[in-house]
């Protein structure tokens, strides 16, 4: 297959239901057992970095690497800056060859996110790049509590009409790399914005959430669903058990433990 643009993939999953996996990696390891599972599972998807990622590796080195894999797989393959919040760093990742970006402008008062979010969007679209933007907060560990808001219809639909951003992530419930019970997702507020808003719904903090809730959720309305936490959590229990072993081995482990669970994970987003 081949490096895409995965506009069209989120696209299509959007007019059918469905959702596409977007699996963050921090290794290279990690990426062979995020595409080798995809490839399982039969489906698109897209791989994400972040800027941290790409500061410890190096942005040339590391990107020339993931871009090589991505053209070599037999699978289409986005790859995707997430959270970022620089537009150095969104104009350096479009420079290098990412075909999706996201700029997360959610702490910020939600005008200067929309400004700076339609700045981002019109420059990346000049270069055939995706753009991703997050309203309302998705928490985490270590950040204020003020700082989750969740998603509110109306105000999805100021930002989507004034960005024209490619797909938007909502906050609903859950939270970045921590279990999500049902009881905090709010459903209601996922189904008013899918019903004012036409663009791809983007679900963030999914590696907590149980498979029968996730389907629940690409039910009503979410297009593209982030994991990042689990894989860590898969690649870590592997290499314990793997201790003592060559390290090749150990990391060959932790690829299939990943590529075992992107390939479950792409049949649960498939509804399959």
């Amino acid at each position: 297959m081949s490096l895409i643009n995965p506009k069209e993939a989120v696209a299509q999953a959007y007019a059918t239901g469905r959702a596409v996996g977007a699996f963050n990696v921090d290794s290279l390891d990690m990426q062979a057992g995020v595409i080798d599972g995809a490839i399982a599972g039969g489906s698109p998807i897209i791989i994400q970095v972040t800027s941290d990622t790409l500061d410890l590796w190096g942005w040339a080195r590391f990107t020339g690497l993931l871009i090589k894999e991505a053209e070599n797989a037999e699978v289409s393959v986005g790859l995707h800056l997430d959270h970022s919040t620089r537009l150095d760093d969104i104009l350096k990742a479009i420079d290098l060859g990412f075909t999706s970006v996201m700029y997360d402008g959610s702490v910020l008062p939600v005008h200067e996110n929309i400004k700076n979010t339609r700045t981002i969007v019109e420059m990346a679209h000049k270069h055939g790049v995706m753009v991703e933007a997050e309203l309302g907060h998705v928490g985490r560990s270590g950040e204020p509590p003020d700082w989750e808001a969740v998603t509110t219809a109306s105000e999805a639909l100021e930002f989507f009409e004034a960005t024209e951003v490619d797909s938007l992530a909502v906050a609903i419930g859950t939270r970045h790399g921590k279990l999500t019970h049902p009881d905090r997702v709010n459903f209601k507020a996922l189904e008013e914005i899918k019903t004012l808003v036409t663009c791809p719904l983007v679900l963030h903090g999914a590696s907590g959430v149980p498979d029968e809730l996730l389907g629940k959720i690409i039910v009503l309305g979410i297009s593209k669903v982030n994991i990042g936490t689990e894989l860590r959590r898969i690649w870590w229990r592997s290499v314990d058990q793997a201790r003592g072993a060559k390290t090749r081995l150990a990391l060959h482990e932790a690829s299939r433990a990943i590529a075992r669970y992107v390939e479950h994970k792409i049949r649960v987003l498939s509804r399959a």
